[in-house]
């Protein structure tokens, strides 16, 4: 057994002891009534049956894999010192809503001048746990898919793809964690498949070891897009979303007008996972220019992000909010999702729900 595994079983032990000090019938836990006790016994006999076998419990072998404890560490030891000092730089700021990356929570929690990214690059171990924390299957999807609704197969096919086609650009798309689960569900896709990100994320990514369908690139999103189409003439652009339990799809309709001249055919799937919700809007619509401006009539972007509702919100959505808003960016409810494509000219056209949001762009071609 692995020095990680000990101290996970020795973590159980220990808040069974609580539970069970909390449940005896001792004078001093009249405080909890019948049914609280009754519960916390419950969760006490689960925590000792997962001490006795982890395998038989879902809960004690989420923190075995390493990637599953390196995101909660990133959520409590980055983000947290963020988030429990969030009532205090609100006050300090009248409660304005914190979209400043360089003047946010993190700075204040953390005592430093430096935006959650730089404080990443500054330390390699704390890069290192962030981009393992991305390959957690919490942050893939749910159980059933792990990419999500969005059909994949059945696009790409109508397309009429080659295998020297790029089929998928993953932007900002940390150990290629959402290309491998794409390939794996859909291991007949024809195309290319390229993974972007910051030149010391895909070092990283490489010395950890990628597929052999994986072509890395090393650009920042804030850049000119590398990946161009071949367009010029204004035309059409036609967006959609994609949902899982708390995110969707949708679909978009904008014209706007491109004239540059590109080489290639670009990509079909310029895909962006969980990227916009580290950002204000003002950001993002810089990051989505950047794409439209690289499209081809083809091209499509597809957005995997959360939809909050607009009342009801899971508690594991409002926490990640708070958790994003720490660092000056946000979740959206469909509102601000159409507010921010508004923005870039962009219209929603269809939403396929399930429970993690693709958007897609697509460049119809239809003259004006």
């Amino acid at each position: 057994m692995s020095i990680d595994e000990q101290h996970i079983l020795k973590l159980i032990y220990a808040i069974d002891e609580v539970i069970r000090g909390l449940t005896n019938d001792s004078p001093k836990n009249h405080v909890l009534s019948s049914s609280s006790r009754e519960q916390l016994t419950k969760t006490a006999e689960k925590l000792a049956i997962a001490a006795r076998d982890p395998e038989e419990n879902l809960f004690s072998t989420i923190f075995v894999a390493p990637a599953n404890r390196d995101m909660f560490k990133q959520m409590y030891d980055f983000l947290g010192h963020a988030v429990y000092t969030m009532p205090r730089f609100l006050e300090s700021t009248q409660h304005r809503n914190p979209v400043d990356y360089n003047n946010s929570a993190f700075q204040h929690g953390h005592h430093v001048k430096v935006g959650f990214w730089e404080y990443l690059k500054e330390d390699p171990e704390r890069a290192k746990v962030f981009n393992s924390g991305m390959r957690s299957m919490a942050t893939i999807g749910g159980s059933s898919r792990r990419v999500g609704p969005y059909p994949f197969d059945r696009e790409l096919e109508a397309e009429s793809i080659e295998e020297a086609d790029v089929a998928i650009v993953d932007v900002g798309g940390g150990r290629g964690q959402a290309l491998e689960a794409i390939k794996m569900e859909f291991p007949a896709l024809k195309g290319r498949m390229v993974l972007q990100d910051l030149p010391e994320v895909i070092e990283d990514a490489k010395l950890c070891g990628l597929p052999n369908f994986v072509e890395p690139m090393a650009v920042s999103f804030f850049e000119s897009q590398p990946v161009k189409g071949k367009q010029s003439r204004p035309l059409f652009i036609t967006l959609s979303f994609t949902s899982h339990p708390f995110l969707q799809h949708f679909a978009l309709h904008s014209r706007v007008a491109i004239s540059q001249p590109w080489g290639t055919l670009g990509a079909l799937i310029y895909h962006f996972r969980r990227i916009f919700h580290d950002w204000s809007d003002d950001v993002s619509r810089r990051i989505l220019c950047n794409t439209i401006k690289a499209m081809s009539l083809r091209s499509r972007i597809l957005i995997a992000d959360t939809i909050v509702p607009n009342i009801g919100a899971p508690r594991h959505v409002a926490l990640q909010d708070i958790n994003m808003m720490s660092f000056g960016g946000m979740e959206r409810t469909l509102t601000q999702w159409n507010e921010l494509l508004d923005s870039a000219n962009l219209k929603i056209k269809r939403v396929w729900a399930e429970s993690f949001l693709v958007v897609t762009f697509k460049l119809t071609g239809v003259k004006p």
